[in-house]
């Protein structure tokens, strides 16, 4: 719910006070909901907090595309968002081993205190990182600040020796701007993405991005769970916490393994989208993701080996598949 309101209500507000401003308040808000998390006292508190962490996640859903697409030459555009994008599987990766890491060391109930904690670490970093980077020329255009917007160019393109020596930007004109959003009326936007100009390419951007992120989240959150109910314990053991930690680990081993091939997927992606296009590794991906599913979803009714492989098999399909197409949203 953070996610869809921060998304939706907050991604916006960077048109009208700035990609980087909102970039780093985003991530102070991310450092400050997560060091609220680690310490909170009661189930409210968490819940709450948690809606803020989703709530800074959303507003960076939007706004690190921005950056992203603003900021790099179209030549080279594919295969740097991809490999951006190639962080969320290293990010999954990495959840896993130090979710594992921690419950070796830390058997108790309270061991996700720690794991949460850890993440402030990395988003401290990357909120410093964030005061250090230029605002979008795109943007400061855009504002008829010409003079900035030069500026923060000559340190995109910034090399040695300096070429070009000078940067001088055009402003277009009011006619090649084309139709833009008002920033008087916060639903003008809204209605300008479904107007009859701009009906199908939003419904190109948003469907694919509703099933895929459907499958990501729906399949994804629940993968530990699903392997611990076919692999665990807690069938023929008592609901003991000792029980439930090691139903977590073994999950999240099996998880750790399977997100693997979320990464081959995107490096499967950065070598064939330029060369077989976006559309064509959408389809090809989205096929591959109903496939897995399907074999997963059959393995419900195999007996011994036969379900264990085939809920891999088609969960490694799923993974591969959606990080190759779908994911990384391209098109």
């Amino acid at each position: 719910m953070g996610i869809l309101v921060g998304a939706s209500l907050l991604g916006g507000l960077s048109d009208r006070f700035g990609r980087k401003k909102l970039f780093i308040a985003e991530m102070l808000l991310l450092v400050l909901f997560l060091s609220a998390l680690v310490v909170s006292s009661s189930l409210t508190i968490l819940l709450l907090c948690m809606f803020g962490v989703g709530l800074a996640l959303g507003c960076d859903y939007p706004t690190a595309h921005l950056m992203l697409s603003e900021s790099i030459p179209s030549k080279n555009r594919g295969k740097l968002v991809l490999s951006a994008f190639g962080f969320q599987a290293v990010g999954a990766i990495v959840g896993m081993s130090v979710g594992i890491a921690i419950l070796s060391f830390d058997s108790s109930a309270y061991a996700w205190r720690w794991m949460y904690a850890i993440v402030i670490i990395p988003a401290v970093a990357v909120l410093i990182g964030r005061f250090f980077i230029p605002e979008s020329p795109h943007w400061l255009m855009e504002e008829k600040r010409q003079d900035e917007a030069e500026a923060a160019l000559s340190r995109l393109l910034k090399r040695t020796p300096a070429y070009p020596p000078t940067i001088h930007l055009k402003a277009r004109k009011e006619s090649e701007t084309g139709t833009v959003a008002s920033k008087d009326g916060f639903w003008d936007g809204y209605r300008l993405l479904f107007s009859a100009e701009n009906r199908r390419a939003t419904l190109l951007a948003s469907v694919p991005w509703f099933l895929q992120d459907l499958a990501t989240y729906g399949i994804g959150i629940f993968t530990p769970t699903v392997l611990a109910s076919v692999f665990g314990y807690t069938r023929t053991e008592h609901h003991t916490v000792a029980a439930i930690i090691a139903d977590d680990v073994m999950a999240a081993k099996g998880t750790a393994v399977l997100d693997l091939f979320l990464l081959l997927g995107v490096i499967a992606a950065v070598f064939l989208a330029d060369r077989q296009g976006r559309m064509r590794l959408q389809i090809v991906g989205f096929i591959g993701c109903a496939a897995g599913l399907l074999i997963s979803a059959l393995a419900v009714s195999a007996q011994g080996d036969s379900q264990w492989l085939m809920l891999f098999s088609g969960l490694i399909l799923f993974n591969f598949m959606n990080s190759m197409g779908p994911m990384p949203r391209l098109t």
